[in-house]
C-alpha cells in the first residue's frame, strides 16, 4: 500500500476532504459520474434512513461546508435534511463538542432536520457519550461495506485509494483471529479488544469499562479494562475498587488484577501501599506472610507500584493464540470473582 495516497494523508482534515469530495458528486452542479454519484448517495442513505426508499434521482446535495463554525462537515440536501459529520481518527469526543455542534446546526438550519453522524475511522472503546448526544456512529467496521459495492464501477484513484486503505485497516483489525499473539501490532490488539467489547462480554459478567491507549512515563500500552458493576469499598479510611485489565506490552498479552484508590479520609487513612499489602498478603497457618493471590492463579508483578492505580497480580498462564488466550481469560475472570468474594467487594 506504499503508493496509496491515504497512507500519507492520515489527518482528520484529509478525511474531511475525502468526504466532501465524494459528496460533491451528488451536488446539483456536479460533473457527471454516475458511479461516484451512486456511491455518494449510498452513503447519504446510510446516514439518513428516511431516504433509503427514495429514488436516487430525487436526492440532491445543495451545499457542502467544511470546518464551518468548527463543525467538520455539513451536507445540506434539497430535502429537509442537513447531515452533520463529526469526523474522528484516533481521538474521541471532548468538551461537550457534540452537543455544541448540534445546537449550532439546529439554530442555523431552523426548519430542517439535522442528522448528526459520528464518523470514526480509528478504534474507540466506548460510544456511550456519542450516542447520548444523539449521534449515529459510523465506524471503521462499517465504512468498507458502504463503499465496496461500487469498487468494480469506479476507477477514480482517490476513491480506490480510500477504499483500499479502509479495507486494509478492517482486514488488519480482524487478523488477530489467525495470527500468533506475539505477531500482533496495535491493529490486531485493538481489533481483539473491540471484538470483546462488542460481544456482550461486559453485560454477561456485569462489568463496565472500555479499551484504549494508556500512556505512562515508562512507555504506554494498549489496554482493555473492566470493573465490577459496584461502588468502591472502604478499608481503614481509604476507598478502593478492584478491577481487571488486559495489557499488551513487548509482544505479550498480560491479564492483570488492579486496584484503584478512590477518596480517603483526610484525617485518618492508610496509604496506598498499606492498602496494597492488605489486598495481597495474608498470614498462613505458620503465621508467615504469604502472597494471597497465588491460590487464585496470580503471580506478583515484577514490581509493585504505590500510586492511585496499582497492579497487584498477573494471571499465570501460557497462550499462543486467541483461542488459548480466551481459555485462560475465562479462568482468570472466575478467579477474579472468587477473590473479590473473599475480600467482600
Amino acid at each position: 500500500m506504499i503508493n496509496n495516497l491515504f497512507q500519507y494523508a492520515t489527518s482528520e482534515l484529509s478525511q474531511d476532504a475525502f468526504l466532501c469530495w465524494l459528496f460533491s458528486y451528488a451536488h446539483v452542479d456536479s460533473k457527471v459520474d454516475p458511479a461516484l454519484r451512486d456511491c455518494a448517495l449510498a452513503m447519504i442513505k446510510h446516514f439518513v434512513p428516511n431516504l433509503r426508499e427514495k429514488d436516487n434521482a430525487d436526492i440532491m446535495v445543495i451545499d457542502i461546508l467544511r470546518q464551518h463554525k468548527a463543525i467538520d462537515v455539513l451536507i445540506e440536501l434539497k430535502e429537509d435534511y442537513v447531515i452533520l459529520i463529526e469526523n474522528k481518527t484516533n481521538t474521541s469526543e471532548h468538551d461537550n463538542q457534540l452537543t455544541r455542534y448540534l445546537e449550532l446546526a439546529q439554530q442555523e438550519y431552523e426548519g430542517k432536520e439535522i442528522i448528526p453522524i459520528y464518523y470514526k475511522t480509528g478504534f474507540q472503546g466506548d460510544y456511550s457519550r456519542v450516542q447520548e448526544a444523539g449521534y449515529t456512529v459510523v465506524d471503521w467496521s462499517i465504512i468498507p461495506g458502504i463503499l465496496s459495492p461500487y469498487k468494480d464501477r469506479i476507477t477514480n484513484a482517490i476513491f480506490c485509494d480510500y477504499l483500499e486503505e479502509r479495507e486494509d485497516f478492517l482486514s488488519a483489525a480482524q487478523a488477530y483471529q489467525n495470527m500468533p499473539i506475539s505477531k500482533w501490532d496495535w491493529r490486531q490488539v485493538n481489533g481483539f479488544y473491540d471484538s470483546i467489547y462488542r460481544s456482550g462480554f461486559y453485560e454477561k459478567y456485569n462489568f463496565y469499562g472500555g479499551y484504549g491507549y494508556v500512556p505512562n512515563p515508562s512507555g504506554g500500552f494498549d489496554a482493555l479494562w473492566f470493573f465490577p458493576d459496584s461502588a468502591t469499598k472502604p478499608y481503614m479510611g481509604q476507598s478502593y475498587i478492584l478491577y481487571m485489565q488486559l495489557e499488551f506490552r513487548n509482544a505479550e498479552m498480560k491479564i492483570c488484577m488492579k486496584v484503584e484508590c478512590g477518596d480517603k479520609d483526610p484525617e485518618q487513612s492508610i496509604t496506598p501501599s498499606e492498602l496494597r499489602n492488605y489486598l495481597t498478603y495474608s498470614l498462613d497457618e505458620s503465621n508467615q506472610w504469604v502472597y494471597r493471590l497465588e491460590q487464585y492463579g496470580f503471580v506478583k508483578p515484577a514490581r509493585f507500584g504505590a500510586g492511585k492505580t496499582m497492579t497487584i497480580g498477573e494471571y499465570a498462564a501460557s497462550y499462543d493464540d486467541v483461542d488459548t488466550f480466551m481459555d485462560a481469560f475465562m479462568k482468570a475472570i472466575s478467579a477474579f470473582h472468587a477473590y473479590c468474594a473473599e475480600v467482600a467487594i
